[in-house]
């Protein structure tokens, strides 16, 4: 039978009230990427070249969904993949099914892709809210041919199958879609994940060993996806990017219906680039660690005498890589930092010796990862600190000011910048930033600079002062966005996450009833649930009667799940206690969304006292949920342990991991992540009140 008729059905016979539907046989595919979806779906039809496509979603989500998108999106991709790939789809029809109750972000069943319906927003949706959708649709495309026309033999190539589907999607972006900033938005999250992943005391190599499916799921994680897509982005400048595109093509055609091997991929790519890439495996795939880059130069009248790239590793995983980069020279012309030279670099070792630099204007400004090219940390010289704090603003590139934004975070995070520091530049310059993905990532980090400030300990009217002075800040921000824009919509979620004086408490629930208006700030349903929360968390007004009058107003399955997360925010002991008792006691009377709605919103950071109340009631449960054969709920349950910032949050941590006991790999490397945090925290607390200890 020919494998092209799959999801074609031959007939249907009736047999009283039942039906029995026949399919022509497929061709062979590996279990794990069959599924079977049933229900009374609103279904939209389209066609990509001869290619049938179905969309499909729950009815009362129906209204909702914006099939041009899907449609959109679902068509350029195949426009991409079939002549990158240099093969046909290979599966006839494409389906893709929104699905409730996914406990994942989407699958690449054959023909027939899953998909969580939080990707259907019931508002308005960003552009960087629509370039996700447009990248999860690629992203799960790619798999038809990467992983299920070819698939993997075994977990340990895990990291392949889901790296390349996170590559070959941005590729795709790039290169055919409305996107222009593809790899900005590349970096500002699957990299920031990556880099974040490898910092952490539970980084491993890309390519590991694998002996079950509890350790395959503990790997679903930032180096699976975020390292291993970043370090398939640099190989095309490593080998060529029509030699990388080629090899690919090769190891498909020549392995498509089979399983295959890392050796096989890379044995393909080496011979279509006339390369050895052994040397390259052993660094970057069998090898833990993220490394540091860093260039020194000297200038002699006006022009460049030396620079130098230095690499370094951290002690644990002492590896120094091979990779190419870009050093960006950046200098002030007519009042702009303008990019006056970008050098190529092939570095290795400890240190690498730029001759080309010798002779150029001497730069201002030097960043050694010019285009993020490479895969590694960047640490600025002195120089350049100086000078990029003087001109962000003044920095023409927005991906440069996005990158130097980060590298600033960093260093709070590194508990090298103090806190407090931080928030004084980021409320002095963010507010002329006008790029969005520069603007996102700023509004994120005050965010997360609020919480850290629940907990450090500092002077309570010092805390009061920076909390108070962030609130403002974004509420600013809030009301001097454009009317209808993305940033409005970026500000406005950030004033959810910072709001708690009387006075924000007091403006969110006049716009939650229309009492209030920014002009162009639409509230959507979610949105609206934003504030009912912030209401809950802060027992504001009447939090009780809001979320049952929007349960009224909509009593929506998503609705439900806001509600249930507005009650368990709530800093009352009877709200913690019951949303713990279902969590850990009645949690076969729950759908596991519930649950983790529920688990994701009861200890804010601010909270700490009431968590520290509850702590031994959930460690009591670690036994039980050690036995558990769900892994979507052994990370539920992970989501019961928040950060801690205190010797008191290390040592709890540190007694049930040092105790012995087996613990489930996805929950042992939770708390180890969690502890590593909560040290972090300490060590930032520690620079901000100017101590050494921690």
């Amino acid at each position: 039978m020919d494998h092209r008729q799959l999801g074609t059905r031959e007939k249907v016979e009736k047999n009283g009230a039942l039906k029995h539907w026949y399919f022509p046989q497929s061709a062979k595919f590996s279990s794990y990427i069959f599924s079977l979806h049933a229900g009374p779906f609103h279904v939209w039809e389209d066609d990509a070249d001869g290619i049938p496509l179905r969309l499909m979603a729950r009815q009362s989500l129906a209204q909702y969904v914006k099939p041009d998108d899907w449609f959109t999106f679902t068509k350029q991709s195949f426009e991409f993949f079939q002549p990158y790939f240099e093969i046909d789809y290979p599966f006839v029809k494409y389906d893709q099914v929104i699905v409730p109750d996914f406990n994942a972000g989407a699958m690449e069943n054959v023909a027939a892709v899953t998909f969580n319906e939080a990707y259907v927003s019931r508002g308005e949706k960003t552009q960087a809210q629509r370039m996700r959708l447009a990248n999860v649709i690629a992203h799960e495309m790619a798999h038809m041919w990467f992983g299920d026309l070819v698939t993997m033999n075994w977990w340990d190539d895990l990291w392949l199958n889901e790296s390349f589907a996170t590559y070959m999607a941005n590729l795709s972006l790039a290169e055919n879609s409305e996107f222009t900033n593809t790899w900005e938005n590349f970096y500002l999250g699957t990299k920031q994940w990556a880099y974040h992943s490898d910092l952490q005391p539970t980084t491993h190599a890309i390519q590991l060993p694998v002996k079950n499916t509890d350790e395959a799921f503990a790997n679903f994680d930032g180096i699976t996806y975020g390292k291993g897509g970043s370090i398939l982005k640099q190989l095309p400048y490593y080998l060529g990017k029509e030699e990388f595109r080629k090899g690919v093509s090769n190891y498909l055609k020549d392995l498509s219906y089979k399983n295959s091997t890392l050796d096989d991929f890379m044995g393909h790519l080496g011979a279509a680039a006339g390369k050895d890439l052994d040397q390259w495996q052993q660094q970057w795939l069998y090898q833990a660690g993220l490394n540091t880059i860093a260039a020194s130069f000297q200038c002699d009248k006006g022009e460049v005498t030396s620079l130098t790239l230095t690499q370094s590793a951290p002690e644990d995983y002492p590896t120094l890589r091979e990779q190419r980069t870009q050093i960006g020279f950046y200098n002030m012309e007519n009042g702009s930092m303008v990019l006056s030279k970008a050098i190529p670099v092939l570095y290795q070792g400890g240190k690498t010796k730029i001759a080309e630099a010798v002779g150029q204007p001497c730069p201002q400004i030097v960043y050694p990862n010019e285009g993020d090219w490479a895969f590694a940390k960047v640490n600025l010289d002195p120089v350049s600190v100086e000078n990029m704090s003087r001109h962000i603003n003044d920095i023409e590139k927005p991906f440069t000011r996005l990158m130097l934004w980060q590298s600033l975070y960093d260093s709070v995070y590194d508990a090298k910048l103090p806190l407090d520091e931080y928030v004084s530049f980021a409320l002095s310059n963010a507010g002329s930033e006008r790029d969005i993905n520069v603007v996102r990532l700023v509004s994120h980090h005050l965010g997360y600079a609020y919480s850290y400030l629940n907990q450090v300990a500092i002077d309570p009217a010092k805390r009061d002062e920076l909390q108070l002075a962030i609130e403002n800040f974004v509420w600013e921000q809030l009301q001097q966005a454009q009317a209808g824009s993305d940033a409005q919509k970026t500000w406005f979620s950030t004033f959810t996450d910072v709001a708690h004086s009387e006075t924000a408490l007091a403006d969110a629930r006049l716009l939650l009833q229309g009492e209030r208006n920014i002009d162009g700030l639409t509230l959507d349903p979610d949105m609206r649930w934003d504030l009912i929360a912030l209401q809950n968390q802060h027992l504001f007004g009447d939090y009780e009667q809001a979320i049952e009058r929007e349960l009224a107003a909509d009593n929506s399955d998503r609705s439900q799940l806001n509600a249930i997360a507005a009650e368990a925010v709530r800093p009352l002991a009877e709200s913690k206690t019951k949303w713990l008792e279902n969590i850990l006691q009645h949690r076969d009377d729950f759908k596991l969304s519930q649950l983790k709605y529920a688990a994701f919103s009861l200890f804010p950071t601010e909270q700490g006292e009431l968590y520290e109340a509850n702590m031994e009631r959930i460690i009591s449960a670690m036994d039980e949920v050690n036995t558990s054969d769900a892994p979507e709920y052994v990370g539920t349950y992970a989501k019961l342990f928040p950060l801690n910032c205190s010797d008191r949050g290390v040592q709890q941590l540190s007694e049930i991991l040092d105790s012995g006991k087996p613990l489930n790999p996805l929950l042992e490397k939770a708390l180890k992540n969690r502890r590593f945090e909560n040290q972090r925290c300490l060590n930032m607390a520690a620079l901000l009140n100017g101590s050494n200890k921690g």
